[in-house]
């Protein structure tokens, strides 16, 4: 948990620059995968406590919900501006985050 931990606040601090060239672009997508990638991780966790019956209903819910933005996102293509991947890697970013808090708070 602390790793996902880590890794959302080194990903999170890393997209505060706005890349201009199509180099610094390129990287931002990388980026953007490899958040997706956290994400994905802290999913397959609360995935594992689902089906241990380790989550109550309200916490399914909310993954749930939020799977269902995430998983359009994390599969679809990948954002061509820089506006868009800054957006995304956020939104990507507080919902592995959430993902996290969710599964310590497994009953």
């Amino acid at each position: 948990m602390k790793t996902i931990t880590l890794l959302l606040s080194l990903t999170l601090s890393a997209c505060a620059v706005a890349p201009a060239t199509p180099t610094q672009l390129q990287s931002a997508q990388t980026q953007f995968v490899q958040v997706c990638g956290t994400y994905n991780a802290a999913f397959a966790i609360a995935l594992k406590l689902r089906q241990s019956n380790q989550l109550t209903p309200a916490q399914i819910t909310e993954i749930t919900q939020m799977d269902s933005v995430m998983t359009p996102i994390c599969t679809g293509a990948l954002p061509a501006d820089q506006a868009t991947i800054n957006l995304d890697i956020t939104e990507v970013v507080t919902s592995a985050a959430t993902l996290a808090a969710i599964s310590k708070g497994a009953k």
